[in-house]
């Protein structure tokens, strides 16, 4: 299959996570276009939203990151009788800066 995304997508380090969703979210793999999250939720988010970036480990913070929703897939059920839902997320960067995009290379898990 052909790959279709204009940024390489490369692993995100451990704890590393968004900050300002329904709950903390554990990030995926990090991009210059964007960024992957897994989390659990059960409400319907906005198309577009601004974020924090932690890297808990590294103490790095990224704050108002503005993005929005490229993808929010459901994965299954917490458990059998809830609602919440464990959900894959896309989130695609509205204007990154320079120094953001600098800053995030610290997110993922490649040599730097």
């Amino acid at each position: 299959m052909e790959e279709r995304r204009r940024h390489r997508r490369y692993p995100a380090s451990e704890m590393a996570y968004v900050v300002g969703l329904e709950s903390p979210a554990l990030i995926t793999d990090v991009s210059q276009g964007g960024i992957g999250v897994r989390y659990k939720g059960s409400e319907e988010l906005p198309l577009e939203m601004t974020v924090d970036l932690l890297h808990a480990s590294k103490s790095i913070v990224i704050d108002r990151v503005r993005c929005r929703k490229a993808r929010d897939e459901t994965r299954g059920r917490v458990a059998v009788f809830s609602y919440i839902a464990e959900r894959q997320l896309g989130l695609e960067f509205i204007s990154p800066t320079p120094e953001m995009l600098k800053t995030l290379e610290m997110f993922t898990g490649k040599d730097n």
